[in-house]
């Protein structure tokens, strides 16, 4: 199968029933300290290795695998962790007279805290000995059960995989669009998933690879220090939603800012039902005050609200 019907063959998911599908991960979720990198990738995860050897070529299984969803969960914390610390760095270049290097940066924090938003909603995107897999942790009840079976189904009580070929950022974002597009009942507002829709899998890079990849350069900071008066100023117009378009120069700052900021809304919802993840989001809020996140007052205010 192509990756286009594979990824249609993703189930539809309720943040609803994913949260409460992520108690049992939840309590057996054990970080010795805030911060620290899981000891146990998800593509370390002995069964789950077992599971991709079976699954034939470009097809499917659904199985039972031990393990995998505190991993997951480990791994999607962790990434956070990841994300506001580049969304610093990028934000600090923003105002600190790098404003071009800035866009490149962004764009590392947007894909982190995109694959941690995936991660939290059951998806991950796993590569094991040259074997790639879309890893779906909470898929529907299949259709073709019978009555009984279906009414019977416990969400996570099987793993969904479905072999895929070797993935470039661009399919992630399609992977990540699909999620949302088939999402119900999320902490995530429906004017950014409907933005979100609106961008090519493929432009989301665009400004970064522009930059790696052209002879092109954004801003007039190429030999001195320099501001833009006019780059990321999240207190004027227009609203940010507006500025999800490739041809604007906020476009990957403020995908990375409003991406994290709805990573930590499905972490928030998760840390009511464990003081381990209560104790990842309080870290990231200390790591993410305004006197290091320079541009999360001004966001806030366009926003209408905090991140934290």
């Amino acid at each position: 199968m192509s990756f286009e019907t594979q990824l249609k063959r993703l189930s539809h998911r309720d943040w609803n029933a994913v949260q409460g599908a992520w108690i049992p991960a939840v309590a057996g979720l054990n970080i010795e300290y805030p911060g620290k990198p899981p000891a146990e990738a998800v593509e370390d995860v002995y069964l789950l290795a077992q599971a991709f050897a079976s699954v034939p070529a470009h097809s499917e299984i659904r199985t039972p695998v031990s393990g995998v969803a505190v991993a997951m969960l480990h791994e999607s914390i962790f990434l956070l962790h990841k994300a506001a610390n580049v969304l610093v760095g990028a934000q600090t270049q923003a105002l600190g007279g790098f404003p071009t290097w800035s866009v490149a940066t962004a764009y590392q924090s947007a894909f982190f805290s995109m694959e941690a938003l995936l991660q939290l909603l059951g998806v991950g995107i796993v590569e094991i000995s040259d074997r790639t897999m879309l890893v779906d942790l909470w898929p529907s009840v299949e259709q073709r059960l019978s009555r009984k079976n279906r009414e019977s189904y416990i969400l996570g009580s099987e793993v969904h995989l479905l072999h895929i070929n070797r993935v470039d950022h661009y399919h992630r974002w399609a992977v990540f669009k699909r999620v949302l597009r088939t999402l119900s009942n999320a902490p995530i507002e429906a004017g950014l998933i409907n933005a979100l829709q609106e961008i090519d899998d493929k432009e989301f890079a665009r400004q970064r690879n522009r930059l790696q990849y052209k002879t092109s350069w954004t801003f007039g900071d190429l030999h001195t220090s320099t501001s833009s008066l006019t780059y990321c100023r999240f207190r004027t117009p227009p609203p940010l939603l507006d500025r999800l378009d490739v041809d604007n120069e906020d476009f990957s700052l403020v995908l990375a800012t409003l991406l994290f900021s709805s990573s930590v809304g499905l972490l928030s919802a998760l840390a009511t039902h464990a003081p381990a993840i209560a104790s990842e989001k309080e870290l990231l809020a200390s790591a993410c005050a305004p006197d290091r996140l320079v541009l999360r007052t001004d966001f806030e205010y366009a926003q209408g609200g905090s991140i934290f």
